[in-house]
């Protein structure tokens, strides 16, 4: 899955650190309210998430690209969601409220990484995060009420799509270790 070879200088690192120096304008262009623009570096950003497709494809998949192309997302996105916060497009409840239909998932991350065992992420949860970026575009676009019933068809979403989860690591975990 990794090539051997851990070389941080790639395409597909060039690409994230491409999502990561977007946050800056996104943030900024956020805040003058120049929201047709801001769209525009938005989807540049989410072009650049093809990063671990590129990967894949070169064969140049690292445990460094992996971590960094969690940090660039993160960034990118958390950005743009206090920005949006800060000028009031969207509701801090209703961010609460995707945060914590989150949280299964980021648990069993953690509880597979704790068992050094892979995640995969499955076609349903990664379109939940697609459907999650797609707040920002939509804040941008539509009054906050829109958006507002937006978020909770997501948070819903992403909470049930995680559940299958529950049943994975349940069988993952009660699996007897191999022995070496």
């Amino acid at each position: 899955m990794y090539n051997k070879k851990e070389k941080k200088t790639n395409i597909p690192n060039a690409l994230t650190t491409l999502r990561l120096l977007l946050t800056i304008p996104l943030v900024i262009l956020i805040l003058q309210e120049k929201y047709s623009i801001a769209i525009i570096v938005f989807i540049l950003g989410v072009l650049s998430d093809a990063d671990g497709t590129v990967a894949r494809k070169l064969n140049q998949a690292t445990k460094f690209g992996e971590k960094y192309d969690i940090f660039a997302d993160t960034i990118f996105a958390v950005a743009a969601f206090i920005t949006l916060l800060m000028v009031g497009k969207l509701s801090f409840l209703f961010i609460t409220i995707l945060f914590i239909a989150n949280i299964p998932r980021m648990i069993f991350i953690y509880l597979f990484q704790k068992k050094k065992e892979t995640f995969h992420s499955n076609f349903l949860t990664k379109l939940s995060g697609i459907l999650s970026l797609l707040i920002i575009p939509s804040a941008l676009l539509f009054e906050s009420s829109v958006t507002n019933y937006y978020i909770v068809a997501i948070a819903l979403f992403t909470f049930i799509v995680t559940l299958p989860y529950i049943i994975i690591y349940t069988k993952v975990t009660s699996q007897p270790k191999k022995s070496s």
